[in-house]
């Protein structure tokens, strides 16, 4: 809220350390207890999980339960899109569901780690993976 933010700059204003001068805000999204990994490969959709979990942190690693996701045109597109805005590669595309606007990215993850992915069913992450770097190779 105005007031936390309004307390924190002030109470950083005072120091002396340029770290202190850093800040990052973003906007509160009102979302489901969950949010969805997409990996792209070649700038390609080719696995989706929603990601649950009961805290702010969806992060499988961090005790996020991994759950099938239907690759819907909407999610396709919008991977797809965040792919091409960094350049393509392998990609972790995370999107949220918000209340107003629909699904929408909030992060894009040029380190990706597929082992939540894998126990949902999904395609062959490592095989798709593979495949790209052959072609990518040859050309």
């Amino acid at each position: 809220d105005r007031d936390t933010l309004d307390a924190i700059i002030e109470s950083r204003s005072v120091t002396d350390s340029p770290h202190d001068r850093l800040y990052y805000l973003q906007e509160r999204v009102e979302r489901p207890p969950r949010d969805i990994r997409v990996i792209t490969v070649g700038g390609e959709a080719v696995a989706a999980m929603y990601r649950e979990s009961a805290g702010f942190r969806t992060n499988v690693a961090a005790g996020a339960a991994p759950r099938a996701c239907e690759i819907t045109p909407e999610i396709a597109e919008l991977a797809a899109g965040a792919s091409d805005a960094v350049g393509g590669g392998v990609l972790g595309v995370d999107m949220m569901e918000d209340a107003s606007r629909g699904i929408v990215v909030h992060e894009v993850n040029n380190t990706v780690e597929f082992r939540g992915m894998a126990s949902t069913g999904q395609a062959d992450v490592p095989a798709a993976i593979v495949a790209y770097a052959a072609r990518a190779a040859r050309a």
